[in-house]
C-alpha cells in the first residue's frame, strides 16, 4: 500500500482545489455594470444574467476565499 502511494506521488500531478460558491445577486439595473465589475475583480465567473423590469439577477461562481475579502 505504501509503495503504491509513493508511486502516485512521483508520477501524479498536484492540483490545488479551492471551494467555489454559487452566488445569486439581485440588484437594480442601474448597478449592473458595477456589480459585474465587482464579480470580475474577485475572479468570479458569471454564468447567467436575467433582466427583469428595473432589476436583474446575476448567477456567478466565486472562490470562497475571495468572498470573505
Amino acid at each position: 500500500m505504501r509503495y503504491v502511494f509513493c508511486l502516485a506521488q512521483e508520477s501524479g500531478q498536484w492540483q490545488l482545489i479551492e471551494p467555489v460558491m454559487l452566488v445569486e445577486i439581485n440588484s437594480p439595473s442601474e448597478f449592473q455594470s458595477a456589480v459585474h465589475s465587482l464579480v470580475m475583480k474577485r475572479f468570479g465567473i458569471v454564468s447567467a444574467i436575467e433582466p427583469r423590469e428595473d432589476w436583474f439577477t446575476m448567477m456567478a461562481e466565486v472562490n470562497f476565499c475571495m468572498i470573505e475579502k
